[in-house]
């Protein structure tokens, strides 16, 4: 039903690598790297909607294009509180009147929360479809909050997708939401300051995340794998629980946290492996607290 077409990816244009941190905190050299896996992070200096709007500029203008009929934006970090900037998008490429633009509140769920609307708008008639994500953490991280920032980086991506009944249809969907964690990762309007109690979160990846993925990666162990890019310390417990023939890409070093554009640049660096699978875990988790997990196979 579903076939990745492209993927477009935009990053931060300043690259904060470990030292800059590690001398503004008085940490040791190689400290954020030990604790985090990450090397680098990008920072942009621009709004949320402008690094969108630098992804969607990447597209190229063509009839495929023109005949997008569903744009869903996804973003926790917008400076245009309304309208969403699918709307934005829509006048951008121009695209038809009857072109249904939504958009989603949302982080590192995001992009699969999206991924299964275009799965039931394909299902009600729509053909081809954009995702649009932007987030600028960064922007919103006290400058003393070190331990948060030396986790997350600013990002946009645009994912290209048409309906095809030869390809990826979603099997399962697995939703958790844990009640009374909502001030766990939050941003307050009136403080506009995102805090985080990274011990909180990783504790609910721990308990709810990894049982929703270990229960459908146990039933399809041969699954290429594509999870929320949340840091060393979540990832590497996640995959050591998973079977060794499950196929786990990461690029967390590289990138950072990107928040809902985590997983599309993710899929973007591993294309070649989504054709050459056969069943697909694709999974997000973070605020709510809660975590969307789907299975897609051919």
């Amino acid at each position: 039903m579903i076939k990745f077409v492209d993927f477009k990816v935009v990053l931060g244009e300043k690259k904060i690598e470990n030292e800059i941190i590690e001398n503004e905190a008085g940490w040791k050299k190689g400290q954020v790297e030990l604790k985090t896996g990450i090397n680098q992070r990008f920072v942009s200096s621009k709004s949320s909607e402008n690094l969108a709007h630098e992804a969607i500029k990447k597209i190229k203008i063509n009839k495929w294009i023109k005949n997008v009929d569903l744009v869903i934006s996804v973003t926790n970090t917008p400076t245009i509180l309304f309208p969403n900037f699918a709307n934005y998008a829509h006048s951008f490429l121009n695209l038809e009147e009857d072109c249904k633009c939504l958009g989603l509140n949302s982080g590192c769920t995001g992009f699969v929360e999206a991924l299964e609307l275009v799965s039931f708008y394909f299902n009600n008639g729509s053909k081809k479809a954009l995702i649009i994500t932007y987030d600028t953490y960064t922007h919103f991280l006290p400058n003393s909050d070190y331990s948060t920032r030396t986790l997350f980086s600013d990002g946009a991506s645009v994912t290209l997708l048409e309906k095809d009944n030869k390809q990826w249809k979603i099997k399962l969907s697995k939703i958790s939401t844990a009640p009374n964690t909502q001030n766990n990762l939050i941003m307050e309007k009136k403080l506009n300051t995102i805090t985080m109690k990274g011990p909180s979160v990783f504790a609910f990846g721990i308990k709810s995340v990894k049982k929703d993925i270990n229960e459908i990666v146990s039933n399809n162990p041969n699954s290429l794998c594509f999870f929320h890019q949340a840091g060393k310390v979540m990832l590497n417990d996640l995959i050591k629980s998973l079977p060794n023939n499950a196929i786990v890409p990461v690029n967390y070093p590289s990138y950072g946290n990107l928040v809902s554009t985590s997983i599309p640049c993710l899929m973007m660096e591993n294309y070649k492996l989504i054709n050459n699978n056969k069943s697909m875990i694709i999974s997000g988790f973070g605020v709510g607290l809660s975590s969307h997990t789907l299975l897609l196979t051919k």
